[in-house]
């Protein structure tokens, strides 16, 4: 999901996975693929899911980092054995840890601010989830009044302190467009070296799904 802190961070390590791997990377936006999340039972965000030949052999739910995503993947692909770490993959998860880093420290002053009122706002969801089970065991309102009276009653919870939540959001915002850049710097880099490959984005015209197809430097994009 496009505002999916988790998504952000983990794109760019499967991104680097999938050119070093040599396989097809394609993102799926939920929002402008209707039906994705229901045809392949998808409810949490990020999910990598491996394919061959159309059928499905492994999913990932969750950020995972780089040695862990490249353990799974090469077991999946049936490559328990290789490739070895690189000199490059040093240099990547290094460029991806500062870039992480940058993401902590801008959201940080935001996020502080924001904790107590959040820790004061769990204490009275967490009251209202336990009316709701009462009401609800007893037969006195439906499904449908009390997702209704949910949804009224955190916008009157989290009214008094939505600025803040509003700031924590530019911030968080801001923090993943130039964590894109810098990591996409440093996909680029690797793909770059002479024993690298370049993987270019290839997305569908309404941007709801991109291939990132790895290719040999001396080719042309697709």
């Amino acid at each position: 999901m496009d505002d999916c802190l988790p998504c952000t961070l983990m794109k760019p390590i499967v991104r680097r996975l999938a050119s070093r791997l040599s396989v097809e990377l394609r993102l799926a936006e939920p929002a402008t693929t209707p039906g994705f999340l229901e045809r392949h039972a998808v409810d949490c965000f990020p999910e990598l899911m491996l394919w061959r030949d159309g059928s499905l052999l492994e999913r990932r739910v969750g950020f995972h980092g780089f040695d862990d995503l490249d353990v799974f993947t090469r077991r999946a692909l049936g490559r328990p054995d290789g490739p070895g770490e690189t000199a490059q993959d040093i240099a990547f998860r290094t460029r991806i840890d500062e870039a992480q880093a940058a993401v902590d420290a801008m959201m940080a002053p935001a996020s502080v601010a924001l904790a107590p009122f959040m820790t004061a706002a769990g204490v009275a969801l967490q009251a209202l989830e336990a009316r709701l089970r009462v009401g609800g065991s007893a037969g006195e309102m439906t499904a449908e009044e009390e997702n209704r009276l949910r949804r009224a009653e955190r916008d009157r919870i989290y009214a008094p302190f939505q600025d803040r939540i509003d700031a924590l959001r530019d911030a968080q915002a801001k923090a993943m467009r130039l964590y894109d850049e810098a990591t996409d710097r440093a996909v680029q880099a690797c793909a770059a070296s002479p024993s690298g490959l370049i993987p270019p984005l290839v997305c569908s015209p309404d941007d709801s799904v991109c291939g990132l197809a790895s290719v040999e430097r001396s080719m042309t994009t697709p």
